[in-house]
């Protein structure tokens, strides 16, 4: 019993000497402040209001649940977490550097969707991994992941299954998607179209999608003044999956495996 005790003693306090190194590397790097943090104003507010001191814990648990979230997808070869702790700090040898990572760990908490956590930490994991250059395609994912709600991942998947799905039957190769042939799908798949069709827009504004138009013209010919007469004109609108996107689907796969 006594050794138990010395040896968790002796691991928590490697833990947050792990820890302590590495707020100090990126202390190093960002010039960080607690200026807003000690702020007397706040703490006074904090004091006055229960329901505020309220809040700060459930956000408190809320964040903190995110972030278990977000190890476990980047903790995918290494399970402690001052290994991956360690993993981190190492990375972090620039201004460039810490600036990321820092910015990452915002947009976990700030995240809406504990999937795009797990995915969040798991892209992060292969950066780190790699140790090279930040890929834009990379950021873009990590971008977007912050503003998508878990909805919007099961729709994006959706979406990649039913141009599978069109290129399962048939002998030319699809590319792009146009939302109004995919209704009998969703039917048939029991998908919500109009929350799929939301997701679509979300896409192309987070780089994911890509949107073009293609005219559809109805026309007349009228052979004795040998002209033509265009009666309308239409613009189909087309989605197609950016290279950022079928590297966030990569990633997704390998989540669900």
């Amino acid at each position: 019993g006594v050794n138990n005790m010395s040896e968790n003693h002796n691991q928590n306090g490697e833990e947050r000497e792990i820890v302590q190194k590495a707020l100090e590397n990126f202390q190093k790097y960002l010039e960080l402040k607690d200026t807003i943090l000690n702020n007397k104003y706040i703490e006074l507010f904090s004091e006055v209001s229960k329901a505020v001191s309220f809040v700060r814990g459930v956000n408190d648990l809320i964040t903190r649940k995110k972030f278990q979230r977000f190890l476990e997808g980047f903790g995918e070869d290494i399970q402690p977490t001052e290994a991956k702790i360690k993993k981190l700090v190492k990375y972090v040898n620039n201004e460039k550097r810490a600036e990321f990572i820092s910015n990452t760990f915002t947009k976990v908490v700030l995240s809406n969707s504990s999937k795009s956590c797990v995915l969040m930490g798991s892209i992060l994991h292969s950066i780190v991994s790699e140790d090279g250059p930040l890929e834009h395609k990379k950021l873009i994912c990590i971008n977007a992941l912050t503003t998508f709600f878990d909805n919007d991942l099961d729709n994006f998947y959706s979406l990649s299954q039913y141009l599978k799905f069109k290129n399962t039957d048939s002998k030319r190769k699809f590319k792009s998607i146009s939302l109004p042939t995919m209704k009998d799908y969703c039917k048939k798949e029991n998908l919500d179209f109009e929350s799929i069709s939301i997701t679509a827009e979300k896409c192309v504004s987070s780089q994911i999608m890509s949107k073009y138009y293609i005219p559809d013209i109805s026309a007349t010919m009228d052979r004795e003044a040998e002209s033509i007469d265009i009666d309308n004109i239409d613009m189909d609108e087309f989605y197609q999956i950016t290279n950022s996107g079928e590297l966030l689907l990569q990633y997704m796969d390998k989540i669900v495996e």
